[in-house]
């Protein structure tokens, strides 16, 4: 080959490196330009090149920061950098003139995954919604997000897919971001949006990690249908619901629009033999206990009091071990029969232990003469034991819980994300503090005689009694009434608890007894403004066990309208004691590291009027001394973790167990015997486990540092942000060097082999002309 020519093919070889690293290094701007097929902006810089507000707007999308925002119901912090002063986008609609704020984005060509963070939040009714404009016809004709009302004072993640018509090649589309609501003066609301990806391509789901949630919205998550028989179970996707069988769930449960995706098997006129839907097959995860949760819509079509009704509509979930020796599944649930009455998404879980390779598997039987579906969405298993039916904390969201549609709504608060909040409790009844949640309703800018409800899960019928227990929080003069309600289908409602007035600005005990029911029904937090500005009442921490001894607590929470003379009888301390019996004075301890019920000595102790009397120090077990309490009485005197009257019962018996069964010891403060966590663990309520403050996980870049049951992340050089994930401008300057330095060695590496060639052709001439 010429010499020329070897350094023309050299100089493109150093023109393609020197391009491939220019574009393949990480940039600060890189976060808002276009990169080909790649938008995202985070708004840190400003509003993003492929982002506009529409024309039509009269009150604009606006950046804010949480540290500058006027309003009581914006985002104290963005997500990017989850800071006060990181930056998002915000539509302050109870503000605004119009009823619609849009952003749309620049023309888009071909398939695109779309992925954004949003915040809703406020007491007014408000909608978003991301729908697809042809620029051809200016038309929207697909809706593929929409939430409707106050998702909590957080961030919460939205990703679909985005497929384009042959309508829309011909000049392409926009995605129009629509912030709408219904506001008056006195109910503000806030909407705002942050990190907007637009990547080409569908999205793509992670097949192999059950702890990830399959929302089968953009992908079927490596499940398999059965084959065998003709009707078998199918996959909604991207398509409207009404393109279906006309007894499909209107909406998905993720997404809460008809294009969201879910499996479902549907029949008509026919029998479908154990039809079964796999999942793929997942290794054994860390911890053996485990709670599979997942929703499901079941709609049998007729009524069953028509004779061509459904015979038997039903759905089982299950789990096989693909390396034992048994090939049958083993099944957590029971089925459940035509459950769908108010055609409506239904939660389910199940607690089950796994030490091996396992897959999940459910199975629906449909045997009909009209139209039936059977359709599961959402399914995840999530680390630890299930949580007690209806038990929410509110420290990570609402859980199963769901405000009723009425103009007011319950809130989900927090002091430390809302400091200048003018009403409400200084902290959460959970841990005590200012950084824990919990719900409110206040008179504040509200009528009297305002009403917001709470409404539980939908629960199944069930021959035994259920024991509610809640604390709550009322306070304000005229504050208002709060009622627990029975909701029994769609017609008849029964008081259970009712309690008036200002109830001082404390945490208290609620109880309430839920008698056996043969229909379905639901629980129901009704609260009720009264005719003072500054009253409110707030709820934290509920719970609904079976087989606990139960009363209405506090006692003139007894319904006015029904006579409880006969059934009410309050406790009797006797030494039959259980640990998971609550009394009605249980207190809760702040100073350590778990809400574990403070017993106290008097609760061991029989009802007697006088005290037992001892003669010496035998008379007294477990090493106790007897004392002389006057001329003729003695009591013995018991050591730590022993108490009754005779010392004979050790206070720390019934716990030792349980506190062994959540990695906590238990310890006697006082009279007090309570589970204590070990250092640098706390106790988390939901799993009821002593986990450790710091995680692997919880500092990406960094060290992570126990601060009484806190931590913080001391982030490695060139990192930053409250988990260490977010890089600093030193180190994109430092990756931008080394890959210039890269550069420039290619580049002297280059020129010395081109020397080398030079000197050795500039040999081969002189050999060659000496030999003429």
């Amino acid at each position: 080959m010429p010499l020329k020519e070897i350094i023309r093919l050299l100089f493109l070889v150093i023109c393609v490196i020197f391009i491939h690293r220019a574009n393949g290094s990480p940039s600060s701007e890189a976060h808002n330009e276009t990169l080909g097929k790649y938008y995202k902006c985070d708004f840190e810089r400003g509003l993003c090149t492929f982002l506009s507000n529409s024309v039509y707007n009269r009150e604009n999308w606006k950046i804010h920061r949480g540290n500058n925002i006027s309003t009581d119901y914006g985002p104290s912090v963005d997500h990017t950098l989850g800071t006060a002063n990181g930056s998002y986008l915000f539509a302050n609609i109870s503000a605004a003139k119009s009823v619609e704020i849009k952003l749309q984005t620049t023309a888009l060509k071909g398939n695109y995954c779309v992925r954004f963070f949003y915040y809703m939040y406020g007491a007014g009714k408000q909608d978003l919604t991301v729908t697809v404009q042809n620029i051809a016809t200016s038309s929207s004709n697909k809706e593929n997000f929409l939430h409707s009302n106050t998702q909590g004072d957080r961030w919460k993640e939205a990703k679909f897919t985005v497929l384009e018509t042959r309508y829309m090649k011909l000049k392409g589309y926009k995605l129009v971001f629509t912030a709408s609501g219904k506001f008056t003066s006195q109910l503000g609301g806030a909407i705002a949006l942050d990190d907007i990806e637009i990547m080409a391509g569908e999205c793509q789901q992670i097949k192999g990690d059950s702890m990830k949630l399959c929302t089968f919205d953009e992908h079927d998550c490596g499940y398999i249908a059965d084959v065998k028989y003709w009707d078998k179970w199918e996959q909604k996707l991207h398509s409207k619901s009404s393109s279906y069988s006309s007894v499909l769930p209107k909406t998905d449960h993720s997404l809460g629009t008809e294009y969201g995706g879910f499996w479902f098997i549907s029949t008509k006129d026919s029998s479908v033999q154990s039809t079964f839907l796999r999942s793929p097959i997942y290794k054994a995860p860390k911890n053996s206990v485990n709670c599979l949760q997942f929703f499901y819509y079941i709609d049998e079509g007729a009524s069953s009091w028509f004779w061509w009704a459904a015979k038997e509509v039903y759905l089982q979930a299950g789990i096989n071990y693909p390396g034992s020796k048994t090939t049958k599944p083993t099944w957590l649930t029971t089925k459940v029969n035509n459950a769908t009455i108010q055609k409506q998404w239904r939660y389910a879980e199940v607690q089950v232990n796994i030490t091996e390779d396992y897959q999940f598997q459910f199975n629906s039987v449909i045997d009909v003469k009209n139209d039936a579906v059977v359709a599961i969405d959402d399914v995840k298993l999530k680390p630890g034991r299930c949580l007690e039916t209806g038990f929410c904390d509110f420290d990570e969201d609402m859980c199963t819980w769901k405000n009723g549609g009425l103009r007011y709504e319950w809130e989900r608060y927090s002091r430390s994300t809302k400091p200048n909040l003018e009403i409400g409790p200084e902290f959460d009844n959970t841990f005590g503090t200012a950084d824990g949640y919990y719900i409110l309703f206040s008179s504040r800018f509200k009528p009297e005689g305002s009403e917001a409800i709470l409404e539980s899960e939908i629960f199944p019928s069930d021959e035994e009694e259920f024991c509610l227990t809640f604390y709550y929080q009322m306070s304000g003069n005229n504050s208002g009434i709060l009622k627990v309600v029975r909701k029994d289908g769609s017609t008849t409602n029964s008081t259970l608890w009712h309690l008036q007035g200002d109830q001082k600005n404390v945490w208290e005990k609620g109880m309430v007894i839920i008698e056996p029911s043969i229909k379905e029904y639901q629980i129901v937090f009704h609260g009720i403004t009264g005719n003072g500005t500054d009253g409110f009442m707030a709820i934290d921490d509920i719970r609904i066990r079976k087989g606990e001894k139960c009363q209405i607590i506090p006692f003139e929470a007894k319904p006015p309208e029904e006579d409880f003379s006969s059934t009410y009888e309050p406790f009797k301390h006797t030494t039959d004691f259980n640990s998971t019996n609550e009394l009605a004075n249980t207190t809760y301890a702040r100073n350590v590291s778990t809400p574990e019920p403070r017993t106290t000595v008097s609760n061991f102790k029989t009802t007697t009027l006088k005290p037992a009397r001892c003669l010496r120090d035998a008379d007294c077990l477990n090493g106790g001394v007897c004392k002389r309490m006057g001329r003729y009485e003695s009591l013995c005197d018991c050591p730590p973790y022993f108490g009754g009257e005779w010392c004979e019962l050790d206070l720390c018996e019934k716990l030792h167990s349980k506190c062994l069964a959540m990695g906590a010891i238990c310890k006697v403060v006082g009279l007090h015997a309570v589970c204590e966590c070990p250092p640098e663990t706390v106790y988390h309520p939901k799993t009821e486990l002593c986990e450790d403050i710091c995680d692997s996980w919880k500092c990406n870049h960094g060290t992570c540092q126990v601060i009484g049951r806190n931590y913080r992340c001391i982030c490695d050089e060139g990192y930053t942000g409250s988990k260490c994930d977010q890089e600093t401008k030193q180190i994109l300057v430092h990756r931008n060097f080394s890959a210039l330095w890269f550069i420039i060695l290619a580049i002297i590496n280059i020129c010395t082999v081109l020397l080398l060639i030079g000197i050795f052709c500039a040999v081969c001439n002189i050999k060659k002309s000496m030999r003429q």
